[in-house]
């Protein structure tokens, strides 16, 4: 019996276009970057930014240092945060009844500048900045020292909210995310990205169609 629902948050309650920095950093410099990217992946840098390993101006320093033409940290800034589209509050309100049967909590993949990007956003349209209302607890990778698809971080939500994994449902809408959960034991469930989450939901027997 499911009794916990964990969700994702980018490309379920936020729109996320994870090619438009590239894109963006390759308008601003005139240079085509899938060298210089690739390189910056392979070095370890954006998993150790998701986890909190380095701070954010050495971030955007290494960013600066690899390009092949100078850019300003806030041109680097402003591109970095381009993955970010539309928040959708009607799928945070659409989920709220589910509260009265499940525990709910929020686990992603981001760092320092996307989260204060997406609360920028938030407040913007909203006038809110924090997801914590809306849900039982909230996990951001940079704050835990984890990522996914590391088994540990799903171990970490379950141990510390005393939660049991053959009754906790995980919403993801990446393929490669969902693998640590289920080795651990959860329930997973695939999301299309950018799709209304409420339909993932119904799909998944929770809500009535």
């Amino acid at each position: 019996m499911l009794r916990n629902i964990i969700f994702d948050l980018g490309g379920l309650f936020i729109d996320v276009y994870m090619d438009r920095t590239q894109q963006q950093l390759e308008h601003l410099s005139g240079c085509k970057l899938d060298d210089v990217l690739a390189k910056l992946k392979s070095t370890g840098l954006f998993d150790a930014y998701e986890t909190g390993k380095i701070e954010t101006a050495d971030f955007l320093g290494q960013i600066q240092s690899a390009l092949p033409v100078q850019l300003t940290t806030e041109q680097i800034k402003e591109a970095w945060n381009a993955v970010l589209g539309d928040f959708h509050r009607e799928r945070l309100e659409g989920i709220q009844p589910l509260r009265s049967k499940f525990r709910t909590f929020l686990l992603s993949n981001t760092n320092e500048l996307h989260v204060t990007g997406f609360e920028d956003i938030l407040e913007r349209k909203y006038g809110f900045r924090s997801l914590e209302p809306y849900f039982d607890k909230v996990y951001y990778s940079q704050r835990m020292g984890l990522r996914k698809p590391d088994a540990a971080i799903y171990h970490q939500v379950l141990v510390e909210n005393g939660l049991t994994a053959s009754e906790t449902l995980f919403i993801d809408d990446s393929p490669a995310n969902l693998i640590g959960a289920k080795q651990i034991g959860l329930h997973t469930a695939h999301h299309a990205p950018n799709a209304d989450i409420v339909l993932t939901l119904q799909e998944f027997g929770l809500f009535d169609h």
